[in-house]
């Protein structure tokens, strides 16, 4: 792979950015074979280790919108340390995991029952990292979306300030459990950002209407700090109530 880097000459270890800076499109399977990437966030370069499982399907390999996401809120400073976020849909764990080991936020990964191994696997490489910044990432835990807000845990519901989901807007997941899940889980005057891959673009339209009817602030921002956003938007909410 032209201008790739495995580190230690270790076929299953990548270093992303030697990857990234070089692509000129994305490709979200160009990298699964490998058993673990090395992201790096921050001013400091500071490095988080992800292990992937294809055995678990799509969620148990990374995502380019995962790393655009949590690079654009360190970048950003949408976080401060001690903020209360909640990742969805968080399969590996990795903007969730970098929030806490770069922003020290007080972090919890959720997603199907069949992938929180790998998200308490990831943890644990990072833990280091995430103890040093101040962070903290709870037990991994399975959350499952739902139209009823009801169903949330009643201390999951407005417990957080930030939510992030990240690629989990396709024909094949349920936009309209995802903002309620999403508005469920807010604090009132939290904010929810989606990273969306633009596949078809009939779906963001879709979700931008059923978003505008359930928060009174949902907009598109402006990623170009990643400098590589063509095929994704940003799409930030804000519960007000």
């Amino acid at each position: 792979m032209s201008g790739s880097t495995s580190i230690n000459n270790d076929p299953d270890i990548f270093l992303y950015s030697s990857w990234l800076a070089h692509q000129s499109h994305y490709d979200d399977y160009r990298l699964s074979s490998y058993e673990r990437i090395i992201y790096e966030f921050g001013e400091s370069s500071q490095r988080i280790t992800i292990a992937q499982n294809n055995g678990l399907g799509k969620g148990g390999i990374v995502w380019d919108a995962a790393y655009i996401l949590a690079d654009h809120l360190i970048t950003q400073k949408c976080t401060t340390p001690g903020t209360k976020v909640l990742e969805l849909g968080a399969g590996t764990g990795l903007a969730g995991i970098a929030l806490a080991a770069v922003g020290g936020c007080s972090v919890t990964i959720t997603d199907r029952a069949e992938l929180v191994p790998l998200m308490i696997d990831n943890l644990e490489r990072n833990q280091d990292s995430v103890k040093h910044a101040g962070g903290e990432v709870e037990t991994p835990r399975t959350l499952e979306w739902s139209t009823d807000e009801n169903v949330i845990a009643p201390n999951m519901r407005g417990a957080f300030d930030v939510v992030l989901a990240a690629d989990c807007v396709a024909d094949i997941y349920d936009s309209s459990a995802l903002l309620h899940t999403i508005h469920a889980t807010l604090k009132p005057g939290g904010r929810a950002y989606i990273l969306i891959r633009v596949r078809i673009p009939e779906h963001i339209e879709g979700v931008m209407e059923e978003a505008s009817a359930l928060f009174a602030d949902a907009v598109v921002e402006d990623i170009k700090s990643v400098n590589r956003s063509s095929h994704h938007i940003l799409v930030k909410v804000v519960r007000t109530t």
